[in-house]
This record gives C-alpha cells, structure tokens and sequence, in this order.
C-alpha cells in the first residue's frame, strides 16, 4: 500500500485450490518504521475450496498499518495451516503504528473455516500489536450457516503482554 492508504486483497476461487509458501498468504499494510499504510484486508469469495499452509509462518496473515486489520470469507471453504515455530493457521494483527481503537475482525459467511497450527500454537489468533490502543477490539463473526472449526490450536486474543476476553 501507499503511505497512510489500505490495502485490500480480493481472491476470487474457482474449483480447487492449493497455495504453500514461507506465508501462505499475507497482506501487510505496514511496510516499515517511518512508512505505513491505514487499514488491510483479505477477502476471499468466489466458487470454490482454497487449501493455504504458511511452511514457517502464518496460514493466513493480515496486518494493519494505523488501521483495521480485516479477514472476510464468504461461500467458500477454506483450510489454513502453519509448520511454523509460533505461528498461527490464521492471524489478524493491527501494527503497533495502529492508533487509538483498531478493529481486528475476522468474519465467516456461509461456506467454512478449518484451521491448526504446530502444536503449542493457536488455529485463530487475535492480536492487538500496541500496548496503548486501549479501544481495540477484537471479533469473529460466523453467519449463514457457516462453519469455524479451530479445533486443532484453538483461538485467542491477546495485546502486548496481555490476555483480551475471549
């Protein structure tokens, strides 16, 4: 992205589909110290299955600059896995640019959800990346019949330091 602009990813699937890399996938809208952008989001629809495996990070991995972080699945299934060491199947971050209240959302509608991690590591994580963004919240929306399994490293949500209702 563009300094103090989103940054939006849309894939649109199409039958069967298989993406393994260091990052399954990842949208980062903080590009470094000085340089960042405002919101990310990943938004993945169309008519099809997606199967993602991040080989050392995370599954699915979208990060905010000084915004929201967002991850938007509709009317598909998909699989999102980590082999790596304390990484997450799926992981929803604001940057610790983000100020004042950033929204970490994670929605499913219709269609499914199945993540794991490594052991030791969380299916769906949460995370706040500023210890002052005291607004923050954190969510994960599950409408239309759809299906969230997390059972293989479960879900949490957590700020510097800290544990966030869950």
């Amino acid at each position: 992205c563009s300094i103090s602009q989103s940054v939006t990813l849309t894939i649109e699937l199409i039958g069967e589909n298989t993406i393994t890399g260091y990052y399954g996938i990842y949208v980062n809208a903080e590009m470094s110290a000085n340089s960042y952008g405002t919101d990310a989001s990943l938004n993945i629809t169309g008519n099809g299955s997606l199967i993602v495996t991040g080989t050392n990070s995370h599954g699915l991995f979208v990060k905010s600059g000084t915004g929201n972080a967002s991850l938007n699945i509709k009317n598909v299934a998909v699989t999102s896995s980590t082999n790596g060491n304390y990484a997450a199947g799926v992981y929803v971050t604001s940057s610790m640019y983000a100020t004042n209240s950033p929204n970490i959302s994670l929605s499913v509608n219709g269609g499914s959800l199945t993540t794991s991690a490594s052991e030791g590591n969380d299916g769906i994580q949460f995370y706040v990346g500023l210890f002052e963004a005291t607004g923050a919240t954190t969510s994960l929306t599950v409408s239309d019949n759809a299906i969230v399994d997390a059972r293989n490293g479960g879900i949490s949500a957590s700020k510097i330091s800290e544990t966030l209702p869950t």
